[in-house]
């Protein structure tokens, strides 16, 4: 609203003025602030083929000599260096050189133009006037609008329950053109990149902070995070590299992963190296289904998972563990995740009633061929297993101080009965089980 009033505020100036001047003088200053855009155009696009081909790789060497050396070993960084360098170039150095220029004719026009050339035009037409009159405040409008328009225009579909207007007035073909990447071999277009960009920041926003409203931010996060180039390239390169460097114990852009001790760190460990496997076609898989594991997370309650066992009480849920086991079977790499889970899970139920068990029982079956309806029998079986588990835990430290009965053994006992059916772990299920009857039994006497 605010945009439009501004425009008919300079519509009835530039009218008025126009109409005072006359046709010929109306037409010259229309035509001069044309010429001051084009060379204005032309002046920044050369600055930024000049700048941001070389400034890429140099913008890169100076972050990561101050900064992190670990930049050095992302090409797509430098890339999106020149895309940056180009954005910024183009749209400051094109508004320093119009406005120099524009301020300078503003006193040549008087003086050379208005006196030799008007004079020689005897048209005269109020009507005619007035049409160039608006003609020159569209083009100074767009031209000052279009590159705020642009971050504005993308983030108005991305906020919650907003009802505001989109900014009129903006070209995307002017701000393409205007901020081109040079050696620009992926034809990325530069507004599509910062709509994706911010559309997918501020989706990412929403899904932390748990804002919902009418706006689905998971699909608007999938949506962008797809159709962009540089989001999935550099989140595939840098996740790759941190991957690496965390698991040999070093940091990454300053930051260095605490791998924690036991279970948790061998799971972490197996999906850094799914992590360390991205590229720009995985990434986009892997990060759906993230989305999808994070949208179970918040279904379930992350206060709930917060607490203390909070991922293993989860997991002694039928429901839940089905639900997370077919979202990472639908999809190949982080299908391998499923057996990951299943040893945590059984490894720290029995862990919380000190009975040990091996570091590694589970097959090295790929589940991706199993079927749906296997893995959600698997889901059903671990999650029996736990709960069971941790019922006949929680109730004998009320009542045993801990200690278990001949019938919680034999109740845990009956329920592991039931990984013969399991084809994760059906190949290992009865040496398991007869290990557990071993340290079941001998833990009592």
């Amino acid at each position: 609203m605010i945009v439009w009033i501004i425009f008919l505020i300079l519509a009835f100036i530039f009218i008025y003025v126009g109409l005072n001047r006359g046709f010929a003088k109306t037409l010259i200053s229309f035509l001069v602030n044309l010429l001051d855009c084009i060379i204005a155009f032309f002046a920044a696009r050369l600055l930024v083929n000049c700048i941001a081909a070389k400034a890429g790789r140099d913008v890169v060497t100076a972050i990561s000599n101050k900064y992190a050396s670990n930049l050095n070993d992302l090409p797509v960084v430098e890339t999106f260096s020149r895309f940056a360098t180009s954005v910024l170039v183009g749209i400051i150095e094109f508004y320093v050189i119009y406005f120099i220029i524009h301020i300078i004719n503003s006193f040549v026009k008087p003086v050379v133009l208005y006196g030799k050339v008007s004079d020689k035009i005897k048209f005269d037409n109020k009507v005619a006037t007035v049409a160039v009159s608006v003609f020159s405040v569209s083009l100074t409008m767009m031209v000052l609008i279009t590159p705020i328009g642009i971050v504005y225009n993308s983030v108005v579909p991305a906020l919650k329950d907003t009802k505001a207007n989109k900014i009129p007035f903006v070209s995307t073909v002017y701000f393409n053109r205007l901020t081109a990447m040079p050696n620009n071999e992926h034809d990325i277009k530069t507004s599509d990149e910062v709509k994706y960009t911010v559309n997918t920041a501020v989706a990412a926003y929403n899904i932390v902070e748990g804002i919902d409203g009418k706006q689905d931010n998971v699909e608007l996060f999938r949506k962008n995070f797809e159709r962009s180039y540089f989001l999935p390239t550099v989140i595939a390169d840098m996740g790759s590299s941190a991957a690496k460097e965390w698991k040999d114990g070093d940091e990454f852009l300053g930051a260095r992963a605490e791998i924690p001790e036991g279970r948790e760190g061998e799971l972490t460990i197996k999906f850094l190296n799914i992590l360390e496997r991205w590229n720009r076609k995985t990434v986009v898989e892997d990060v759906n289904t993230i989305l999808d594991i994070v949208k179970i997370f918040k279904d379930y309650g992350p206060k709930k998972l917060e607490k203390e066992d909070g991922l293993l009480i989860a997991l002694s849920e039928d429901e839940f563990t089905e639900e997370l086991f077919v979202v990472l079977y639908g999809n190949k790499d982080l299908s391998q995740m499923i057996p990951a889970v299943l040893e945590y899970g059984l490894g720290t139920a029995f862990d919380s009633i000190n009975i040990e068990t091996k570091e590694e029982y589970v097959s090295n079956i790929d589940v991706s061929k199993m079927s749906e309806e296997d893995v959600k029998r698997e889901g059903r079986i671990i999650a029996g297993i736990i709960r069971t588990v941790l019922e006949v835990r929680d109730a004998n430290r009320k009542i045993n101080n801990g200690e278990m009965t001949e019938a919680d053994i034999q109740r845990i006992i009956d329920e592991l009965s039931k990984l013969k059916d399991s084809k994760v772990l059906g190949d290992i299920a009865n040496e398991f089980i007869y290990q557990l009857n071993i340290n079941l039994v001998s833990n009592q006497f």
